[in-house]
């Protein structure tokens, strides 16, 4: 079973925004393809945020340096990741 959150407190820097989209279900698909492919992404928290343009595709991480890891991997792989708080 996947976790799933809508709003999440965290540590500053442990949230890492993976990708944008214009509808859930094409983030949902994001999610499983990213956290298929990367096992650190697997043991985060989804998170789906609302903007004007769409949805953004965030994750949380346990700490800011569990956040770095993942995106290290993820930008490894040729996907877009970038702390963002």
């Amino acid at each position: 079973s996947s976790r799933h959150e809508w709003t999440a407190n965290s540590a500053p820097g442990s949230t890492v925004r993976l990708s944008a989209y214009g509808s859930t279900a094409k983030a949902e698909t994001a999610w499983k393809m990213l956290s298929g492919r990367f096992p650190a992404v697997a043991g985060m928290t989804r998170q789906v945020v609302p903007y004007n343009g769409g949805y953004r595709l965030r994750a949380v991480a346990g700490s800011p340096d569990q956040a770095k890891a993942a995106c290290a991997a993820v930008s490894a792989g040729g996907e877009n990741c970038f702390v963002v708080r």
